[in-house]
């Protein structure tokens, strides 16, 4: 387990797969830059059982664990079945920051 990974994108970037707890950022990150990954909300933690599960499942990105329900075996088969996927999630919009000046622009 890491600490704070600074240009964490690159990493990312350079990843077969990704083992990740369900953290908003990094599923984002994850699906934005296409790539295949497991995630295990933090059980019983509203934000990423519902909030986070619910935006993968929405972009169609990540699989989904369960860390009470996956023994080692389960887990090296969804990395086998997922290793190097090509991924094909739905678009996440990269241009907030310009839509916001925009909008900022138009109230001014």
């Amino acid at each position: 387990m890491l600490g704070y990974v600074p240009k964490l994108y690159r990493h990312l970037g350079a990843a077969d797969l990704c083992i990740v707890s369900a953290g908003g950022t990094i599923t984002l990150e994850l699906t934005a830059l296409q790539k295949p990954f497991l995630y295990f909300p933090l059980e019983q933690h509203f934000e990423q059982e519902v909030g986070v599960a619910s935006v993968c499942q929405r972009h169609g990105a990540g699989i989904r664990m369960t860390r009470s329900k996956t023994s080692p075996e389960t887990l090296a088969a969804a990395i086998l079945s997922n290793l190097g996927k090509t991924m094909d999630y739905a678009k996440i919009p990269i241009n907030g920051a310009k839509e916001a000046a925009r909008r900022i622009t138009e109230l001014l």
